[in-house]
């Protein structure tokens, strides 16, 4: 009948869509059949990538897989989420300690992992002091041996330019035993139970010759430049490992079906300047003017990105580019971010992708620690828009 012949003139007439029209019966092609023939990109494990590619001593890549499997045991433990059917009988201050649970069960994984590798200090953000592992980790236990020395600063004639070459260095055979700080939850617990992401920031040194320093926190009390390796998780929607041993930054995801970390992200490298800063605005009544005015001249030109979880505003920054900033205020005057745990080793990323960070007008690699929780005001980012932060700094410090 007519009725019949008009809705089927109506299912032949194109399908409305955005820049071209499709018949609706024409048949939608699957995409990729005429490069089907080619083989599928071949995944480069961290494992492999750790063994063949990135120049790591042996004694290294046996800590970092140590690290890796602790991450998936991690991932595993937040896939299943930080409530059970029963916790709706408990109350907010139970709640509260379960939370303060979560991250002494991630460091425990963590330390657990460690322990018959060539580790011989470790502190743990979540821990009072240090915890040494002498005499537990596989090997011979000779051959202690010091610490390289930090690189001499570059020489420039531009007084802001405190940037040195990203620092190289060489993890010969002769580093026998290794220092390693590691920040398990960053205190994102209780944003990981609001579904948000999470992370872990981890930082490894050669561990101090001699044994006069043992298992006090000065065996990890070392500038940044000092670093041999450095890296960080993000736990959210995937599980994606960003890593460094001195040669560049390389990106890493947790491969569901394999179960393995797998390179997704080679030779991560910064652009010169980005789009995007981060900073908690809710603070900046406490702000000091100089750095008031600084992010509202940020502002004229680059949007706001801002979650609160530090790993995952560090990651889009590294990725993307822009400056984050976490700077000191009256509540907190030497800033929120310690600098063992967490501003040194971020730094080290970003000066090994191409940009930079300083607290003030101080390079941050170039900082030593006094004790293991000291903070400090920082800014990461891309090398452009540190470096303009380092010339405010310079100037209302003068």
């Amino acid at each position: 009948n007519s009725v019949s012949r008009s809705a089927a003139s109506r299912m032949a007439r194109p399908a409305p869509s955005v820049g071209f029209a499709l018949p609706t019966s024409t048949p939608i092609r699957e995409r990729g059949r005429r490069n089907s023939t080619l083989p599928p990109p071949m995944l480069v494990t961290l494992d492999r990538h750790l063994r063949d590619v990135s120049g790591a001593s042996p004694e290294l890549v046996a800590v970092l897989e140590a690290l890796e499997c602790s991450f998936r045991e991690v991932s595993l433990l937040l896939r299943h989420g930080l409530r059970t059917g029963g916790d709706a009988k408990h109350g907010s201050g139970v709640w509260q300690r379960e939370v303060l649970k979560l991250d002494q069960k991630v460091a425990e994984i963590i330390l657990a992992a460690l322990r018959g590798t060539r580790t011989r200090v470790v502190a743990l953000g979540t821990h009072e002091g240090v915890v040494e592992l002498e005499g537990e980790s596989s090997g011979n236990g000779i051959g202690l041996d010091a610490a390289p020395p930090a690189p001499a600063p570059a020489v420039s004639a531009d007084p802001y330019d405190y940037y040195c070459a990203p620092t190289s260095p060489a993890t010969s055979p002769c580093v026998r035993r290794f220092a390693v700080v590691v920040d398990p939850l960053g205190g994102d617990a209780e944003k990981a139970d609001a579904g948000a992401s999470s992370g872990t920031i981890f930082s490894i040194y050669s561990a101090r010759a001699g044994g006069e320093e043992g298992g006090t926190p000065a065996s990890v009390l070392r500038r940044g430049e000092e670093m041999l390796a450095a890296g960080y998780v993000v736990f959210g929607a995937a599980t994606q490992l960003v890593l460094s041993v001195g040669r560049g930054v390389d990106g890493f995801t947790l491969h569901p079906s394999l179960g393995c970390f797998t390179l997704t992200r080679p030779q991560l490298r910064m652009p010169h300047t980005g789009r995007f800063y981060s900073v908690n605005l809710g603070h900046r009544r406490q702000w000091s003017e100089a750095m008031a005015l600084h992010v509202d001249l940020v502002s004229q030109s680059k949007s706001l990105r801002y979650t609160g979880t530090f790993v995952a505003d560090v990651h889009r920054t590294l990725l993307y580019g822009g400056v984050f900033f976490y700077p000191a205020s009256s509540r907190r005057p030497r800033g929120k971010l310690r600098l063992l745990f967490q501003a040194a080793p971020v730094a080290f990323l970003m000066e090994q992708a191409g940009g930079g960070s300083a607290c003030g007008a101080e390079r941050t690699l170039e900082i030593e620690p006094g004790t293991l929780n000291q903070c400090v005001p920082v800014a990461f980012g891309s090398r452009s828009d540190v470096d303009a932060y380092v010339r405010s700094s310079a100037v209302h410090s003068a």
